[in-house]
């Protein structure tokens, strides 16, 4: 019997050994977990299938001849990361801390073996190794990140806690502030008006299909104001999207929002026209007389839905459909559209 216990004693010291992959999770404006290097190809293969359509096999064989070339392994490859002492069957996560830093965890097979194959082929990256893992990064201060885990922090575990099985699939954690950290240096940063907020999103990959779960929040009470508002508006249904789909679509969506009430927000947090709308909107009223604001944007009363067909021929193909309160006003609008 003592045997026994003494047997159990290091298999549980052999397990504790293994770091979760949690504590290497520190807090960071974005962070990617993916719980297998298999889930990651599979959910790459799925997009690039319906992206690509009759192109795939092609874009597939470039994404792996680039990722040779820049790096001297074939990351959709088990065998060859395998062969740089990279284990396969682990999560592994990217952590953007902020500031332009990050980190990527990796798990390992063979320590030695990736060690080797780092100095060969990036002698200025910086290391740590945790256990079975290994830290990367252009600056070791990103390290620092670890002693704030994102685990603990009470808005993670609140948005965790709607999300169950969360650590079973890939998910992305943002803060609003990470809008911020991408345009720093640019002039924009400042100008950008974004509440203080966070969202974890859960991407779940299955044969046929993806699934992505959402919670997000936000801290500003007027934001909070602003989302119950987009919530109320004139719904008054008369055809779904899938009555008017056509053969076997990338992506299908349907939005109910107070689409008129998102379009004044967006206006107030995009001050400098990032996205190019304001300006499309002034172009069309001044040069066609077209007045997308009154015609369409205030005409509508809240449902959206949205087709993106298959990649072909270098592009998308999309359509869908908006719902309008004044069927005249929508008339009247789309004639001009087309004169």
């Amino acid at each position: 019997m003592k045997r026994w216990i003494g047997f159990l004693y290091l298999l549980m010291a052999f397990v504790w050994a293994e770091t979760p992959i949690d504590a290497l999770v520190g807090r960071g404006e974005l962070v990617i977990y993916v719980p297998s290097h298999g889930y990651l190809v599979e959910g790459m293969r799925f997009m690039f299938s319906h992206f690509y359509g009759a192109n795939f096999q092609q874009k597939w064989a470039e994404l792996s001849a680039q990722s040779v070339a820049g790096y001297g392994v074939d990351f959709l490859d088990a065998k060859s990361l395998a062969s740089v002492g990279i284990a396969t069957n682990l999560p592994l996560v990217f952590v953007h801390v902020g500031d332009d830093k990050g980190y990527l965890a990796l798990p390992l097979a063979q320590r030695k073996t990736f060690e080797a194959y780092v100095k060969k082929n990036f002698s200025s990256v910086a290391l740590r190794f945790v256990s079975n893992y290994v830290l990367l990064s252009q600056n070791s201060n990103a390290f620092d990140s670890l002693a704030t885990p994102l685990v603990k922090e009470k808005s993670f575990l609140l948005a965790a806690s709607r999300l169950p099985d969360v650590w079973r699939y890939g998910w992305v954690w943002f803060e609003s502030r990470y809008l911020s950290s991408m345009t720093r240096g640019t002039g924009v940063s400042d100008k950008v008006n974004l509440p203080s907020g966070f969202g974890l999103v859960s991407v779940i990959f299955q044969p046929q299909n993806l699934i992505v779960k959402s919670y997000t929040a936000s801290f500003d009470k007027e934001q909070e104001s602003f989302l119950y508002q987009l919530q109320n508006f004139e719904n008054m249904p008369r055809f779904a999207v899938l009555d008017y789909v056509r053969g076997n679509p990338m992506l299908i969506g349907r939005v109910n929002l107070n689409l008129s009430l998102l379009y004044r927000y967006y206006r107030l947090v995009d001050k400098l026209d990032m996205m190019g709308i304001a300006s499309l909107v002034a172009d069309l009223k001044q040069k066609y007389n077209v007045d997308l604001e009154r015609d369409l944007i205030q005409n509508s009363e809240g449902r959206l839905h949205f087709i993106v067909d298959r990649f072909s021929r270098g592009q998308f193909m999309y359509y869908g459909s908006v719902g309008i309160k004044n069927k005249l006003v929508a008339q009247n609008f789309m004639e001009t559209l087309k004169n």
